[in-house]
């Protein structure tokens, strides 16, 4: 029973870390992206763009700040005249949230 009990203890504090940490990364992008450190912004949010956004709402969140960080940033790469740059912020926003 000591052992189920210890188990449960130990799932439960590691997913609360998780959720921190996770937590943690949406709001140091958040400040990122504040700053206009928009590659920053994205490093941030990378983790959480592998994980499955039906399942993770940290992840879901993820994906909506990182699509509005690639659209901002495409439009810079497009007013410099940085052309490729910008049409590939645009398709990877686009593959983030095809519904949009």
């Amino acid at each position: 029973m000591k052992k189920v009990l210890l188990v449960a203890c130990v799932m439960i504090c590691s997913h609360n870390a998780i959720a921190d940490d996770d937590e943690s990364r949406l709001a140091a992008a958040r400040r990122a992206d504040e700053q206009g450190d928009l590659d920053a912004a994205l490093e941030q949010l990378e983790p959480l763009l592998e994980r499955d956004p039906a399942q993770d709402a940290f992840a879901a969140a993820a994906r909506q700040q990182a699509s509005y960080i690639l659209h901002r940033r495409g439009v810079d790469h497009f007013r410099n005249a940085r052309i490729r740059a910008a049409i590939e912020d645009y398709k990877r926003e686009m593959a983030l949230l095809p519904e949009l």
